[in-house]
C-alpha cells in the first residue's frame, strides 16, 4: 500500500512517500501520522495513522458515516467539529451571547462560527481572516467579517463574551474579551516576552501545543502559564 511516513521530527519535508509498505496489522509499530480518516472497516486494531490507503484502528473510535457525505468530507468532520464544540462548551456559551473568533477561515473556525450562529444561536458572531476569505466568513453565519491585514481586532471598540483563538494570539485574544468574558484558545503556545502582563484569569481553557497538555482554568497550573 502507498502512506505517508516519517524517520525524524521537522516540517512536512521530513514526510516521504512510500509505495510498497504491507498493509498494517492489528498492533503494527509502522510510523504513519494523521488523525482524520473515512473508509470501509476491514479489521480492529489499536494503533493508527491515517495517511495511508490503509490503517489500523481501534473500534470505539469509529462512528458510521451518514449516507449523505462522501469519504472526503466524513474524514475532514470530526476532529474539526469536536475541537470546536468542546472550546464553545469550556467557555460556557450560552444563546444571546457573542463571541469572537479568531482564524475564521480555518478548519475548526469554519465549524464555529456555524455551530455559534445556529446550534448555540449568539447574538454576533464576529470572526478575522484575510481580505479573500471575508466572504467566506459570512457565508458560514459571521455578522462581522474581520480583515486581519487592515484591523486589529483587539483596538476595535466592541467588546465580546466569549474569545475563541483558534490561531495562537491569545495575549491580544484578552483585550478583546468583555469584563467577566472568557477566552478559549487551541493553539497555545506561550506568549510573547513583551506580554508578560497579560490577564491570565480570562483565559478558561488553553491546549499548550508545546508540551501537549490542557491546561483549564481550575487547574493550579493556569498560574504558572507564560
Amino acid at each position: 500500500m502507498k502512506a505517508w511516513q516519517y524517520d525524524e521530527y521537522g516540517s512536512v519535508d521530513v514526510l516521504k512517500l512510500a509505495t510498497d509498505l504491507a498493509i498494517p496489522e492489528i498492533n503494527d509499530d509502522q510510523i504513519i501520522p494523521g488523525y482524520d480518516v473515512a473508509g470501509v472497516v476491514v479489521k480492529v486494531g489499536s494503533e493508527f495513522g491515517t495517511l495511508a490507503e490503509y490503517v489500523a484502528v481501534e473500534e470505539r473510535l469509529l462512528a458510521l458515516k451518514p449516507k449523505n457525505l462522501d469519504f472526503v468530507e466524513a474524514a475532514a468532520l470530526p476532529l474539526a467539529i469536536e475541537t470546536a464544540y468542546e472550546g464553545l462548551e469550556r467557555a460556557n456559551f450560552k444563546e444571546g451571547q457573542s463571541i469572537l473568533l479568531l482564524n475564521g477561515a480555518g478548519g475548526v473556525g469554519s465549524f464555529v462560527i456555524q455551530l455559534a450562529k445556529h446550534v448555540f444561536r449568539a447574538s454576533k458572531v464576529a470572526a478575522t481572516s484575510g481580505t479573500t476569505k471575508l466572504e467566506l466568513l459570512e457565508s458560514l453565519g459571521a455578522d462581522i467579517a474581520i480583515d486581519y491585514t487592515k484591523e486589529n481586532f483587539e483596538d476595535l471598540p466592541d467588546k465580546y463574551d466569549v474569545v475563541y483563538d483558534a490561531i495562537g494570539q491569545v495575549e491580544k485574544a484578552v483585550k478583546a474579551v468583555k469584563e467577566g468574558g472568557s477566552v478559549v484558545s487551541i493553539v497555545f503556545t506561550g506568549v510573547s516576552s513583551d506580554a508578560q502582563n497579560w490577564d491570565k484569569s480570562k483565559l478558561c481553557y488553553a491546549y499548550n501545543r508545546k508540551e501537549n497538555r490542557r491546561v483549564e482554568s481550575n487547574s493550579s497550573k493556569l498560574g504558572n502559564i507564560n
